[in-house]
């Protein structure tokens, strides 16, 4: 960005073969300059001189970009605060450079966009809010409810369940939920409101039969949940190499309520705030350094 800025206030110096006119676009400019003393000692120290480029413009540059990040992230929670299970975005300021280096020595290639994503995401627990529906489902504790699509699991701690027209429990993105032992079925002869769940996910309805035990609901948790990555907006996938291992019983399942999202209106409306402030100061440090640099090469122009 910088080496176009300059070069835009170098094709408009005086020189004798372009009389002091906007240099054409079929005219070699890289020659005309290299033909300059002054003009090539500028060039040179603009574009590879440390002290402008790296000390200066790289590194508020990074900053207004992790800003701009950071707002949009900002965004997505506060359009998702009412929306159960989703989990807040935050954003790592890491500079590219060092993503870079590291992607560089990964072995691995880059997949789902993990290794370049700047977001990460907040897995604390947000509150948990009954409804008194009967197929909405919660977690509390470290872990999620199993769903399929296209014949691969995700993870989601969104719970707002509903039936197919064949009996089978779907998310609400209309994926299977997954049981123990496949995908959970419910009979059409069961009532949904005297269907039950234990807290380790077992589900049971009354059949004419009687009580019958219909499945459980299949939650894992990871040792290290850094690693998975968004699939959706309350929806992560799992890299091949981090399996997916059963709950224990620190986590609990509860019918007819849902958990909420773990983000905060309030916390992003100043958190929004503050980001605004701190982009517009990056652009005023970029706007002044701007000017500085057309002064100087009005001054060696002259």
């Amino acid at each position: 960005m910088k080496n176009a800025y300059i070069f835009k206030h170098l094709s408009f110096l005086p020189d004798k073969q372009t009389g002091g006119r906007a240099i054409n676009e079929n005219y070699d400019a890289f020659t005309l300059m290299a033909r300059r003393p002054i003009r090539k000692a500028l060039w040179h120290a603009a574009c590879f001189d440390d002290s402008v480029s790296d000390n200066s413009y790289s590194p508020i540059f990074r900053m207004a970009a992790g800003h701009a990040e950071s707002m949009q992230a900002i965004s997505q929670n506060l359009a998702n605060c009412s929306t159960p299970g989703y989990r807040k975005l935050q954003v790592s300021h890491r500079v590219f450079d060092d993503m870079l280096g590291e992607a560089a020595k990964a072995s691995t290639a880059r997949w789902d966009g993990k290794g370049f994503d700047p977001l990460s995401v907040d897995f604390s627990e947000g509150a948990i809010r009954p409804t008194e529906r009967p197929l909405d489902f919660s977690l509390r504790g470290p872990g999620f409810f199993v769903i399929t699509k296209d014949g691969r699991d995700y993870y989601t701690r969104k719970g707002d369940f509903s039936l197919d027209a064949n009996g089978n429990l779907m998310s609400s993105n209309d994926f299977p939920v997954q049981g123990e032992n496949g995908p959970i079925k419910i009979p059409s002869e069961v009532s949904l409101n005297e269907l039950t769940v234990n807290e380790d996910g077992t589900l049971q309805g009354k059949l004419p039969s009687g009580i019958q035990t219909l499945g459980k609901l299949k939650t894992v948790k990871f040792n290290d949940t850094t690693q998975l990555y968004r699939a959706g907006t309350t929806m992560f996938g799992a890299p091949p190499e981090m399996p997916a291992v059963a709950t224990d019983a620190n986590t609990v399942v509860f019918n007819r309520a849902l958990e909420q999202s773990n983000t905060s209106i309030f916390e992003e409306l100043a958190a929004l705030i503050f980001t605004v402030r701190n982009y517009e100061a990056c652009q005023k440090i970029i706007r002044n350094d701007d000017e500085k640099t057309g002064k100087l090469i009005q001054q060696m122009s002259m």
